[in-house]
């Protein structure tokens, strides 16, 4: 694999977490199917807090390959906040990330840039896998509901490529706290989806349990409160009609019906409302507390190509980093 500091075509950032039985096999398989590409490459490993060897893999696997980078973050920050962390730091003309690992991935490989060869500035792999429908259709309301936008193509992907232009934007001021798949949207550029039908590999130790919990949890009650509030208003706007139906051929209701009308509509717009006026609180807290997205212990097989990464020296030191 051919890796020219000054001149990387691809950049591929894998978070990992507790993988160190299988990082020998699967950088090997990368290098393989980079050296079918013929451009020069680097691999960044972002070790999620990692709590067997997996660290001490990474470091192996950087020493004896100069294609290899590795990021360590003090602590399991989550999947999305390890790819934040990558695409950070990384110095190639493209960005793929691997958001998540599917059986196919070096066939989805290669549909991503032949995509972005065709002038495609960021490129989504979204597995059509039925198992995860419920959870991708509960994402989407979700992330339209707290981010104000649709993110119904980019919802669930398992892997994604980031053009340099693209990359640059997201590392812009104006993002504190969001992590590249809740940025990605905002950013316009030429996008496009790939399909693909492998199975998504399960991370073998994902994020906390109590993240996960919470997140499905969260999206749950949105959900929820949108289908409850929704059926109300709808409720309360057909029994208006048939009360209006009712006046025309002179046979109007009772006061009371029109106060059950009215209640009614009241209720399901303030369960409407309840999801909009959390997320903003929850946006305006997260920004006001300043609570980092990740933070970086250390950086390792970067050399003078780290200045592609954060501007902030301290990053590089282990303090905390802010995207």
């Amino acid at each position: 694999m051919d890796t020219c500091e000054n001149d990387i075509t691809l950049s591929l950032v894998v978070p990992v977490r507790n993988e160190a039985g299988t990082l020998d096999d699967f950088c090997r398989a990368l290098m393989v199917e980079a050296d079918k590409l013929g451009e020069p490459a680097e691999v960044i490993f972002v070790n999620d807090g990692s709590s067997d060897d997996t660290e001490a893999v990474l470091h192996r696997l950087q020493i004896d390959n100069d294609y290899v980078r590795v990021v360590d973050l003090s602590r399991p920050f989550g999947r999305a906040a390890a790819v934040t962390a990558g695409v950070e730091v990384a110095g190639g003309k493209a960005v793929v990330t691997f958001d998540r690992r599917c059986e196919n991935w070096p066939e989805v490989l290669a549909r991503l840039i032949a995509n972005w060869r065709e002038g495609f500035e960021i490129v989504h792999a979204i597995g059509e896998h039925p198992s995860r429908e419920s959870t991708k259709v509960c994402s989407c309301i979700a992330a339209r509901m707290l981010f104000g936008r649709d993110t119904s193509d980019q919802c669930g992907a398992d892997m994604r490529l980031i053009d340099r232009s693209a990359a640059g934007a997201l590392r812009t001021p104006g993002g504190v706290g969001l992590t590249v798949d809740e940025r990605i949207a905002e950013l316009g550029f030429r996008q496009t989806t790939v399909g693909h039908q492998g199975k998504a590999l399960e991370e073998q130790d994902g994020p906390p349990k109590a993240t996960r919990a919470c997140g499905a949890e969260g999206g749950r009650l949105l959900c929820g409160l949108l289908a409850g509030g929704g059926l109300l208003l709808t409720a309360a706007v057909l029994g208006a009609a048939g009360s209006l139906v009712a006046v025309a051929f002179g046979a109007g209701p009772a006061g009371w019906v029109w106060v059950m009308i009215a209640l009614v509509a009241l209720v399901g717009l303030q369960l409407v409302s309840l999801p909009l006026v959390g997320s903003y609180v929850a946006r305006a807290t997260g920004r006001a507390d300043h609570r980092p997205l990740y933070v970086v212990r250390d950086m390792s097989g970067f050399g003078d190509q780290q200045s592609a990464g954060p501007a902030d020296e301290s990053a590089r030191s282990g303090y905390v980093v802010y995207t």
